[in-house]
């Protein structure tokens, strides 16, 4: 199992939350590194949670939209190759 990068929303009516928490346990047993973060509110589906991929009012979440910064930070301290000066 790879490095993973987890986000739910606490409201998801569709895939509790327990789920990530669930996961997040199970990648910790196992030494799997991976970063979860849970945002209060939010309806399952949210995609980019920003205007650009939203159909509806609702799938728009400034709190949730987040979570694409933070997994390019995740993946840059991750994967990203060192610079030479």
């Amino acid at each position: 199992m790879p490095p993973t990068f987890l986000w739910a929303t606490a409201e998801d009516s569709l895939v509790p939350v327990q789920h990530s928490l669930r996961m997040s346990y199970a990648l910790a047993e196992k030494n799997i590194p991976f970063e979860l973060h849970i945002f209060e509110k939010g309806s399952h589906g949210l995609a980019l949670a920003d205007q650009s991929s939203a159909r509806t009012q609702g799938q728009i979440n400034s709190d949730a939209a987040k979570w694409t910064e933070l997994a390019g930070n995740w993946l840059e301290k991750r994967f990203a190759l060192p610079i030479e000066e």
